[in-house]
């Protein structure tokens, strides 16, 4: 429907405790049937609980460390709104650059721009580490 991830997410919260079953059936139909949400949580829920044990907050990541976000935390409409403006979604690579446990904020790049994220961002933002870093 020409929906962002974060635009889709506003609309369903509006909508979700309207939706039918046979609703959910269709659109889940029309949309080709996908194993992920917009965000890159997995539909059924034993693959999430299986993913889950692999991946990890970018909070928990160590400067050098690379990454591919696999999730993006969806209860924050306001957060997931900037995690999407600022390329932070499922399937980019990220490289955490600094950590400054100080000002509890985190540096990372991400389609080669360097992006601050404050402790809320990092903890909301779930990624599989790439082999190797």
């Amino acid at each position: 429907m020409g929906y962002t991830a974060a635009e889709s997410h506003d609309q369903a919260e509006l909508l979700s405790d309207t939706f039918t079953d046979e609703m959910i059936e269709r659109i889940a139909e029309r949309l080709g049937d996908p194993e992920r949400c917009p965000h890159g949580w997995p539909i059924d829920p034993v693959v999430e609980q299986r993913e889950s044990r692999e991946l990890v907050a970018i909070a928990d990541l160590e400067p050098g460390e690379h990454g591919t976000i696999v999730r993006v935390a969806e209860h924050d409409g306001a957060l997931l709104h900037w995690c999407y403006d600022h390329g932070l979604e499922p399937g980019a690579k990220i490289v955490i650059q600094a950590a400054d446990p100080g000002s509890d904020r985190l540096v990372v790049t991400v389609a080669d721009h360097e992006r601050a994220l404050d402790s809320k961002a990092a903890e909301g933002l779930f990624v599989r580490r790439a082999s190797g870093s």
